[in-house]
């Protein structure tokens, strides 16, 4: 879970599934893939800073343009756009984060967006209803698909056992590379 989050100076609220909608609707930069510019930041921000309902409502509103572009111009001026970058990526990747997936069957190329899979996914075929599952935490969305297709035999999930012998042989790698490294200078 992801607590205490702040990016710009606001408290990111727990990521829902309604935040990756409106932020897909708006062709935000953090959910298309493409390069983020200062601006997109500042409205992922503001978009995730509050319940996603909360954010659509406001962002409608006459006095949201000069406020972001007062806010932004401070944020300019005042906060390394570098850093609040990387912290508004790593809230996002680590609300999405999902387990280690040691095998999946059948598997195929997706390529609709995340939140229309989960959304259909709770709706359709867990009986989740519309609002809920916008509402959703992302984190407690991505859990309930992965169990789904757990149970369906689609996925076969890593034993605590067997993380333990990957992080092992990760730091050996890590160790060893080092060592090489160390040896050519």
């Amino acid at each position: 879970m992801v607590d205490s989050v702040h990016v710009l100076r606001l408290k990111m609220a727990g990521l829902q599934v309604g935040h990756l909608r409106f932020m897909h609707e708006l062709e935000s930069a953090f959910v298309t893939g493409a390069d983020a510019q200062t601006d997109d930041l500042i409205l992922a921000v503001l978009i995730c800073s509050m319940d996603w309902k909360d954010a659509r409502r406001h962002l409608g509103r006459w006095y949201m343009r000069p406020v972001m572009r007062l806010w932004g111009w401070r944020c300019r001026k005042k906060c390394n756009l570098v850093y609040e970058g990387a912290t508004f990526r790593k809230y996002l990747s680590d609300s999405m984060e999902a387990k280690k997936v040691k095998r999946a069957n059948g598997g195929k190329s997706l390529h609709s967006p995340l939140h229309q899979r989960l959304y259909l996914m709770l709706v359709e075929d867990l009986g989740h209803s519309p609002t809920d599952a916008w509402d959703m935490p992302v984190r407690e969305a991505i859990d309930l698909w992965m169990a789904r297709a757990e149970k369906q035999g689609a996925l076969e999930f890593w034993s605590d056992r067997e993380l333990a012998h990957w992080e092992w042989h990760k730091q050996k790698n890590a160790e060893f590379l080092a060592q090489q490294e160390s040896r050519v200078e």
